[in-house]
């Protein structure tokens, strides 16, 4: 995200995804009722 005055790099790096779904430390797979992530490489840490 760039905010007034940003140039070459935005201020706020990332969207917060993993945070909004309660996953902080990055997404395995996993299945909850109402959300989930059901394929994930973790070899590659995406």
């Amino acid at each position: 995200m760039y905010l007034d005055g940003d140039n070459e790099l935005a201020t706020l790096v990332g969207t917060g995804t993993e945070d909004y779904i309660g996953t902080a430390w990055g997404q395995g797979a996993f299945a909850h009722q109402y959300q989930g992530c059901p394929i994930a490489d973790t070899a590659n840490n995406q």
